[in-house]
């Protein structure tokens, strides 16, 4: 059957993934885009001259042992912030507005005043965990240093700056300064020209032929399947028929044509699970524990994305579906489906049903 396992984090990536719902949230809600060109982009607070940390949003892994908090003097300035962590602390500020195609080079001050030499200071821009430019600096005994990255996006118009003081180890301990963000345009990048909608091959199955889709098995007791007609809003439709079965799972292949690195893309498709009739009515989450049936989607090009999937809807016939992913790679132009249905063979068995997919299109997301 089907892998439904997620790989545990390092901290870093942790630290990361605890403030993505407040990124994705805040980005959403910025919706002022900058005047375009920018001769300059305020972070607001980014000298911490406010003496609060408003609008910065903090996070202590371990808050016995590690601290985020204003002290007095900065660099040249009234505050500064200070990380202190045996393990791991964070800062992070969202809907930063930047201009699209544009080249930025993000600057700040730091000063180590407890040193540790398996502790580093992460700076990262970011728009998601996927399009993101690091510098990580060494915990070394020191005056007041300056450090920068460069980020560039050809999308979106606001992103994220994340501090993360990251140790670890709780056997050890280190402390940092940090002060007087700023960013700076240093010029224009030439987007990639990537067309609006994408072309799936057959992927309303509108030949009445299943090429260029290809099936593979897994089981002993796969599925049929063959064209049916109608479809959704359409001719014909990809029908799936799977027996009487205690565990059963089938892939199909399909092309969609190079996708444009690093852009988001939503994946649209209709899905109708006819009928489907079984006491538990599907996968409630991605575990070894629950049993039924379920359907995943896993455009290739989204390398780091867990395969959307979606659990049995008898009521309503055909649905339709879409999700969003960032294209990680452009060279990948495979969408796989996987029908992954499972009981334990001392329960009783899924009855006999009949499930059809139609409508595969893909377009950019913004």
């Amino acid at each position: 059957m089907a892998s439904r396992v997620f790989w545990p984090a390092l901290l870093l990536s942790y630290i990361i993934i605890l403030f993505e719902a407040a990124a994705t949230a805040a980005v959403t809600a910025a919706t002022d885009g900058p005047v375009c060109p920018q001769e300059a982009v305020i972070v607001p607070n980014g000298g911490f001259d406010s003496g609060s940390l408003d609008p910065w949003n903090v996070d202590q892994i371990y808050p016995t042992d590690s601290s985020v908090i204003l002290v007095s003097p900065g660099n040249d300035s009234p505050y500064a912030v200070q990380l202190s962590a045996a393990y791991g602390a964070a800062l992070m500020q969202n809907s930063i507005p930047l201009c699209q195609a544009t080249h930025y080079s993000i600057s700040f001050e730091y000063k180590v005043t407890e040193a540790s030499s398996i502790c580093a200071l992460y700076v990262t821009a970011k728009r998601s965990n996927r399009h993101k430019s690091t510098i990580s600096v060494p915990m070394v005994l020191g005056d007041w240093t300056t450090a920068s990255l460069t980020y560039n996006d050809y999308i979106s118009q606001v992103f994220t700056i994340l501090t993360v003081l990251d140790c670890s180890f709780d056997t050890t301990h280190a402390t940092v300064l940090v002060d007087n963000f700023t960013i700076t345009p240093i010029g224009s990048i030439e987007p990639p020209d990537c067309p609006r909608a994408v072309n799936v091959e057959n992927g309303d199955f509108e030949t009445g032929l299943l090429t260029p889709w290809t099936p593979a098995n897994t089981s002993e007791n796969p599925p049929a399947y063959n064209i049916v007609s109608p479809g959704y809003n359409s001719e014909y439709a990809l029908q799936l028929d799977v027996p009487t079965t205690n565990e059963t799972v089938l892939y199909f292949l399909g092309r969609v044509d190079g996708l444009c690195l690093d852009y988001e893309y939503t994946f649209s498709f209709a899905l109708n699970w006819g009928g489907y009739d079984y006491p538990d009515t599907g996968f409630s989450n991605i575990s070894e524990s629950s049993y039924g049936c379920a359907l995943y989607v896993s455009p290739y090009a989204c390398t780091e994305q867990q395969p959307p999937y979606y659990p049995p809807n008898v009521t309503s016939g055909w649905q339709e579906y879409s999700f969003t992913c960032l294209a990680a790679s452009s060279t990948k132009p495979v969408i796989q489906i996987l029908l992954d249905c499972e009981t334990e063979y001392d329960e009783p068995a899924i009855p006999a049903f009949d499930l059809q997919l139609d409508g595969f299109f893909v377009e950019l997301a913004t």
